[in-house]
Formats: structure tokens, C-alpha cells, sequence
């Protein structure tokens, strides 16, 4: 009976503590959730996963309001028509693998609904 109720409490102790990240998917297509980034791994070059992300704000009419690139990682920050903060965070892992983190919203108040939208399209444009 003890060991039944371990597992549980134990999990429910380290999603209430925050210390663990949400996994949704399978392979190289998973998302985590971790401190308000909804994180991805692409199989595509950074430079296409750059682009896509540009191109994913302008559809969504959110304007660019700020890039910063060292050629490893780049960060694009925008804004929603209401205001709420957008980034994302590009980062090289392999020659045809990247990271890209979105986050919607303020800490304590992030958007995942918004951040899944965002990794759907960037992940469309990223398809051959």
C-alpha cells in the first residue's frame, strides 16, 4: 500500500515545487514546458528555424521589436496586439538540429495556448 501512494505524492510533490518539465510528444518532436518556455527540437538548419520565426510573428501581426543574434543563438522579442510580450529563443544543437523556446506572457502569467500556436506554425514553414 506504501509504495502505491509514493509514486503518486512523489510526482505531485515535484510538479507543485516546479522542478519538473511537462513532456508532450515523442522523438525529436517534443515539446517541454519549463519556467514558461514551451521548448522544441527541430531536425532543420538555424537559419531556417530564424526565418520561420520571423516570418510566424509577421503573420501573427506581432511586430519585431527586438533581435539579437551571435550566430549560436538568436532571441526575437515582439508583442501582441494586447500588449503581452512574445520571445523567442533560437539556438544551435547540431548542424541540422535547433532549439526554439517561445514564451507568451509574463512571469506567473504565460500563455501555453499561445506559445502551441506559435511552435505550429514555425513547425509548418519548417516543413519540406
Amino acid at each position: 500500500m506504501r509504495k502505491v501512494l509514493v509514486i503518486p505524492l512523489l510526482t505531485c510533490y515535484i510538479v507543485m515545487t516546479g522542478c519538473a518539465a511537462v513532456l508532450i510528444g515523442v522523438g525529436a518532436g517534443t515539446f517541454s514546458y519549463v519556467k514558461g518556455e514551451l521548448k522544441r527540437t527541430y531536425e532543420a538548419e538555424y537559419n531556417q528555424c530564424v526565418e520561420a520565426g520571423k516570418a510566424t510573428l509577421e503573420a501573427l501581426k506581432m511586430p519585431l521589436e527586438e533581435s539579437r543574434a551571435d550566430g549560436l543563438k538568436t532571441i526575437l522579442k515582439a508583442r501582441r496586439a494586447d500588449g503581452t510580450p512574445v520571445i523567442l529563443k533560437i539556438v544551435v544543437l547540431a548542424p541540422n538540429r535547433t532549439e526554439v523556446s517561445v514564451r507568451c506572457g509574463v512571469i506567473g502569467i504565460w500563455d501555453k495556448k499561445a506559445a502551441r500556436l506559435i511552435h505550429g506554425l514555425i513547425a509548418k514553414r519548417l516543413q519540406p
